[in-house]
């Protein structure tokens, strides 16, 4: 059963969507819309298909100066976490391409970040922080390999400088075996990011900043 819910691409907008991305949608370009992508929604000329980051960060102390290593994704406690999807950890036969629109007035520095030490206790050191701005946007479609067909389809819009995370369109028809879709809140996850529980001094701690994971910090993907 395929349902189409309110999202910010359809001309039925709710009041909770920003103004900047109504104006995306005037500007849809439904030609240019990419071939595994959810029927009757209009393609945002702005989004940005970008591939997941593959590198963390370690952060510690080393004679006496910061230490910012990029560690790879595969070696984070519990990465499988963090590798997939919501819900779709040891299901097979699905793929996720990723989307995004950030306008400008992001930041990108280097701040304290809270890591546990080996007395079981929080500190702070130095690693790669990010902020998005308000109207950013993240796309997450999510399709069935075999069918070529979209199952999901998973916002997150920064509003007021919160995000509001939704499924905007899914096809359950379309679900590869094993997926019964979302049992918990995105947020129960994202909220993890930059705070108490990304992760231990001295070890890859949980990607991303800003409660995205997916999006790549270029000083780690880039060394």
């Amino acid at each position: 059963m395929r349902q189409q819910h309110r999202i910010p691409f359809s001309g039925e907008r709710s009041s909770k969507y920003s103004a900047a991305a109504d104006g995306l949608v005037a500007a849809a370009d439904v030609s240019g819309r990419p071939q595994v992508w959810p029927e009757g929604i209009p393609f945002m000329r702005g989004l940005v298909k970008y591939s997941p980051a593959q590198f963390t960060q370690e952060i510690a102390v080393t004679d006496g100066r910061d230490r910012i290593s990029k560690v790879h994704r595969t070696r984070i406690d519990d990465q499988h976490k963090w590798a997939t999807p919501g819900g779709l950890y040891k299901v097979n036969g699905w793929k996720s391409d990723l989307y995004k629109y950030i306008p400008e007035g992001g930041q990108l520095w280097v701040g304290d970040i809270a890591v546990k030490n080996s007395f079981g206790y929080f500190q702070n050191n130095r690693g790669w922080k990010r902020s998005y701005p308000d109207n950013a946007l993240f796309v997450d479609i999510l399709s069935n390999i075999k069918s070529k067909k979209v199952f999901e389809a998973r916002i997150a819009e920064k509003i007021n400088g919160k995000w509001q995370r939704y499924v905007a369109f899914k096809d359950q028809s379309e679900r590869p075996p094993g997926y019964y879709g979302l049992k918990m809140k995105c947020s129960t996850c994202h909220n993890k990011i930059d705070g108490p529980g990304t992760g231990g001094y001295a070890t890859g701690l949980v990607l991303g900043g800003d409660e995205i994971i997916s999006d790549p910090f270029p000083a780690l993907e880039n060394q």
